[in-house]
């Protein structure tokens, strides 16, 4: 991914976090294709918009709308700090 289109992700993930009543964070290690589909078809019919992005992004996303950065700390890895939260 170039440069422009991860300014670009972080900058629409910013959105999506200025306008969201709230997020959660996870892993879906584990989960096969087939379950993914699933889960994202049960999430979508709740109204629930379900991403993966990579920790990086995510956390200068969080960065940009004004996070403390302790959750940022936290995202380690390819699946992220599984501590808790």
């Amino acid at each position: 991914m170039k440069k422009a289109e991860k300014e670009k992700v972080v900058q629409d993930f910013a959105e999506k976090l200025r306008r969201c009543q709230g997020f959660v964070v996870t892993t879906y290690m584990g989960l096969d294709a087939g379950q993914m589909a699933t889960l994202r078809k049960q999430l979508k019919g709740q109204g629930v918009e379900f991403r993966v992005i990579k920790n990086t992004l995510f956390a200068r996303a969080l960065e940009k709308v004004g996070f403390d950065g302790e959750l940022q700390k936290r995202l380690k890895g390819a699946f992220g700090d599984r501590r808790r939260l």
